[in-house]
């Protein structure tokens, strides 16, 4: 396949805060503010899924992440620790009006809402690995100040999920 050119290629967008639904006792190798950053040192570590219960009948790992301006997502980038793998999910723009869908792998739809947030959709199951997985999004669905990612647990004993970075880009 010809290559693109640099000014058809994708660029990473600049993320300016993060927002997590739980974190490990304070440690500062565990914070959600080191998903911002592109060191493989440090990691967001959540704490155990929660048991179901009235209030929250469907516990879930949530991050929330935002950037400067309206921007279009064409593709999301998390890397996991092994064994700490989210599984299952929805991706939501932040603020937006038009839905989007993921091009790679096919996908399980959800019907929920939450908020302000539109639905995008739900992935595929990620890989258990330690590798950068990435899913495309397609063009033309809409655009946002952020995502809000749900993971609907995580693949350890404790439900448990462990994130060393996560990359969004833009057209």
């Amino acid at each position: 396949p010809a290559l693109k050119s640099p000014s058809t290629m994708p660029t990473e967008i600049t993320l300016t805060d993060v927002t997590t639904s739980s974190t490990l006792p304070p440690k500062s190798s565990h914070s959600s503010r080191h998903l911002l950053t592109s060191s493989l040192e440090t990691a967001w570590y959540s704490k155990n899924l929660p048991e179901p219960s009235p209030t929250s009948p469907t516990p879930k790992h949530v991050i929330t992440l935002t950037w400067s301006g309206s921007k279009t997502l064409v593709a999301l980038g998390l890397m996991f620790q092994g064994g700490f793998v989210g599984k299952g999910g929805k991706l939501s723009y932040l603020n937006s009006s038009a839905p989007l869908s993921t091009v790679d792998p096919p996908l399980d739809i959800y019907s929920e809402y939450d908020g302000d947030y539109e639905p995008i959709d739900t992935w595929g199951e990620f890989e258990d690995t330690n590798d950068m997985q990435i899913r495309g999004v397609e063009e033309g669905g809409g655009e946002g100040e952020g995502i809000r990612i749900e993971l609907d647990e995580g693949t350890d004993f404790y439900k448990r999920v462990i994130i060393y970075r996560v990359v969004c880009w833009e057209k």
